[in-house]
């Protein structure tokens, strides 16, 4: 057989690999981007409280502060990022 072939067939098959690996990286953020989008709608569109958000979560209110901070600064970035084009 052609060495050509094998080399090539190497090639196609990383490729596969990182694409595979990328996709599944991009899934997980886009997981992660609806789950930090939840939180948000059930403070600023449900009207929830901190309370019933940590409840409805299954976790402490200190820990709820933490992740909306954390996705205000996350949605900040996206801001300035999209002003700058």
């Amino acid at each position: 057989m052609d060495k050509g072939v094998y080399k090539s067939d190497g090639k196609t098959l990383a490729i596969s690999i990182e694409i595979n690996e990328e996709v599944e990286q991009l899934m997980d953020l886009k997981a992660e981007i609806k789950a930090t989008i939840e939180k948000v709608e059930m403070r600023y569109l449900n009207g929830k409280n901190w309370e019933e958000i940590a409840l409805a979560l299954g976790y402490d209110r200190s820990t709820v502060f933490r992740i909306h901070g954390k996705a205000i600064k996350e949605i900040k970035k996206i801001k300035n990022a999209t002003e700058c084009d």
